[in-house]
């Protein structure tokens, strides 16, 4: 088969799984079929919009899953690669259709950008719950990522980005209020991030990115510039 060892066979099945989800996205999932049809439907949702996203997407996977499954594919298009689904840590089928979601004890979707990493955190946790479901996983994830990172220049330069149907503004003040806080390595102590810099978007920004066909290299600036925001204001009024 010319394959010479088991990075060859690494590279072979990276390569089969890019050309599988590049096809997903030209025919099950184009961009303007995500924000038009599928996006809407996790906002308000009732048991006929989740039986459209299922029967649209995957009929092995909950309707979080879904979320976070289209969340990456929408990612794919604002970073112009296939980093975001690859390194998603969902159980996908054969197809690289949907199946089962991050465990509790990782982020949803790392993405290494080279000079620093953007962690993706995604919930369909509802609003009321939101807070207490998510501000302090979300928080120690992206903690462990930072201070793992051992180029201090790369994890100054990285952030976490959360995401959800709908914003609790008590979240959006932990969000607002986590870029100073530092977080320090359990395994060093001498090891530390200083500040926690989250980035939150709903279901509206996304679709309005998608809409625009705007690319992560224009996002990346105007995170920063929310994330580094000195305006003395609540979560909701800052974000």
């Amino acid at each position: 088969m010319g394959i010479k060892d088991p990075l060859d066979l690494r590279e072979r099945k990276k390569n089969n799984d890019i050309a599988k989800i590049k096809e997903l996205m030209k025919t099950n999932f184009p961009r303007e079929k995500l924000y038009k049809h599928l996006m809407p439907l996790f906002k308000n949702r009732t048991l006929d919009s989740d039986q459209v996203l299922i029967d649209s997407v995957s009929k092995e996977a909950n309707v979080p899953t879904i979320f976070e499954y289209l969340i990456a594919i929408a990612w794919c298009y604002f970073d112009g690669t296939f980093d975001p689904i690859i390194s998603a840590n969902l159980s996908l089928d054969a197809d690289m259709l949907p199946k089962s979601h991050a465990g509790g004890g990782q982020s949803d979707i790392p993405i290494d950008k080279g000079d620093h990493v953007a962690m993706l955190e995604v919930t369909l946790t509802n609003k009321e719950a939101q807070r207490r479901a998510e501000s302090e996983p979300v928080k120690r994830h992206l903690g462990d990522l930072l201070v793992s990172i051992n180029d201090i220049n790369k994890r100054e330069k990285s952030f976490g980005v959360f995401i959800a149907a709908d914003l609790n503004p008590h979240t959006l003040d932990d969000w607002r209020n986590a870029r100073d806080q530092v977080y320090f390595s359990t395994k060093d102590r001498k090891v530390k991030a200083n500040g926690l810099p989250i980035m939150a978007l709903d279901t509206d920004n996304i679709i309005e990115i998608l809409r625009k066909e705007l690319s992560y290299k224009d996002l990346l600036p105007r995170f920063w510039t929310a994330m580094n925001s000195d305006e003395k204001s609540d979560g909701l009024t800052w974000y």
